[in-house]
């Protein structure tokens, strides 16, 4: 096969991620999964793994933890979703980097390169990812087993997120690593990844998303995040956490003592501590009953950031104990220093200051706003957002409020996505008062801005939006 008929052979399956409507329980089963992969000798059986489920930061997370692991020594698989513009993005192998001294000490550290050069290259930002001769090569030997499962599965055919599932485990298999870091597709419990058995596993912030699916409630949308949590074959199982509601917590001790697990909770078991940030290193302290790390540094901005990172430290310290690696505090700093994570508050270009940010409910909308408000205190910014149906568009609209100078109301080339003109009268109902404007697409909503004299300009609303703009702005077709 080759790396457009492999796309196109991805694309025949069922995507839930391009669907606003379907039945979640009736959708997802995890015998199916579990049935193929026993087709293929279960390459999930064959390597170490870390499992990270969570609302919001799951992926930072998992790209903070896997470079934490590359830092130390060891090969580590990466697999994240959804991607911002290349397929590929889901599914890397970060290899161990030659021998280096120890990083510097945050306070010492340099600026970081500009954010409009990464733009240049995703390969760049997405090291290690698989390469479309890998890629076409895994398919062409997997499609026969696909196909004939498939035809012939009691639990139905393979959507496209258990297929590319089974060809992460699979490369990894084929690439011999060392661990692999799995973020969670959708929930946790259902999902397509939760047939590992994993060191330890993690629970980013919790909040309300994908209500109608996963639930109305925070308790019920906990139960589903909190179902990767796995009674152990030996000992307990480490379950790292970010600071959570109370009703959040809730589940997770209640989870956690029938599965008889051990959690560690940032800000409690892990001792977590901002510091002032430094020449665009924002730094924190960890320590507790998992390691003392003293100061360290990360370059992704947000006090947000900063937690994963400490519940990433939690992780790979865990997970290293219990599954006989030596992960020590200078390849956590190392680790964390180095990553990258587009989309995220990612600075691309500085003038003019335009930041893509992929906040897709009222909680990481809110976020957001306040990594704005100490990025550029005092001012507003021109907002460019497009909104996925099956989320909190008034929520989102609202938490943006306080930092927003005026609207460009757009769309994402996906069906999922609201329209702009149904964004833009939200905008108007929940934003009065704020000037609004409409484009049919990201870049006729880039081109309106272009001309505009604001203090900066950031882009959000969902990660399809913001992988559109990224495209465009790394092609120079705006702001060139």
């Amino acid at each position: 096969m080759t790396y457009r008929e492999t796309l196109d052979y991805l694309d025949s399956f069922v995507n839930y991620e391009k669907k606003s409507a379907y039945p979640y329980r009736q959708s997802f089963k995890l015998a199916r999964i579990r049935a193929f992969l026993s087709v293929i000798g279960n390459p999930q059986d064959s390597f170490k793994s870390v499992h990270v489920a969570g609302t919001k930061g799951k992926g930072s997370v998992c790209v903070f933890c896997a470079n934490i692991f590359r830092e130390a020594g060891y090969t580590a698989g990466l697999y994240t979703s959804p991607h911002l513009f290349d397929a590929r993005e889901r599914l890397r192998v970060l290899r161990p980097c030659p021998a280096q001294e120890d990083a510097p000490h945050p306070a010492q550290e340099e600026a970081p390169v500009r954010a409009s050069a990464r733009a240049r290259a995703c390969a760049q930002d997405f090291d290690g990812m698989i390469s479309p001769k890998e890629m076409a090569s895994l398919a062409g030997r997997l499609k026969p087993a696909i196909d004939s499962f498939c035809r012939h599965s009691p639990h139905g055919p393979l959507s496209f997120f258990e297929v590319y599932t089974a060809f992460a485990f699979e490369f990894f298999r084929e690439k011999k690593v060392d661990v692999a870091v799995l973020e969670t597709g959708l929930g946790g419990r259902l999902d397509a990844t939760n047939v590992v058995k994993p060191l330890a596993c993690a629970i980013t912030s919790i909040s309300l998303d994908h209500t109608d699916k996963l639930g109305t409630t925070l308790a019920e949308i906990a139960r589903e995040k909190a179902g990767i949590i796995k009674r152990a074959s030996r000992g307990a199982m480490p379950v790292i956490s970010a600071p959570q509601r109370p009703v959040v917590l809730e589940v997770l001790n209640r989870r956690c003592r029938s599965r008889g697990a051990d959690l560690f909770l940032a800000g409690r078991e892990i001792g977590f501590s901002l510091l002032p940030g430094k020449k665009g290193l924002q730094r924190f302290s960890v320590s507790g009953e998992l390691g003392e790390f003293g100061e360290l540094g990360i370059t992704l901005f947000g006090e947000h950031q900063a937690v994963n990172a400490c519940v990433a430290t939690g992780l790979a310290m865990a997970a290293s104990a219990r599954g006989g690696m030596r992960v020590d505090a200078s390849a956590v700093r190392r680790g964390l220093s180095v990553t990258r994570w587009p989309g995220r508050f990612e600075i691309i270009n500085h003038r003019p200051l335009i930041v893509l940010d992929g906040a897709h409910n009222w909680d990481s909308a809110r976020m957001l706003a306040r990594a704005v408000r100490r990025f550029l205190p005092g001012k507003k910014v021109s907002v460019i957002i497009g909104v996925s149906r099956d989320k909190d568009l008034r929520g989102i609209c609202r938490a943006l409020l306080p930092v927003a100078r005026d609207f460009v109301a757009t769309a994402a080339r996906s069906p999922r996505a609201f329209s702009p003109e149904e964004v833009a009268g939200c905008i108007r109902k929940e934003c009065r008062g704020i000037p609004v404007e409409i484009s049919r697409d990201i870049q006729g909503a880039l081109e309106r801005i272009s001309g505009k004299r604001s203090a900066g300009f950031l882009v959000t609303g969902s990660l399809f939006v913001v992988g559109e703009a990224r495209a465009l702005l790394a092609q120079q077709r705006v702001f060139a």
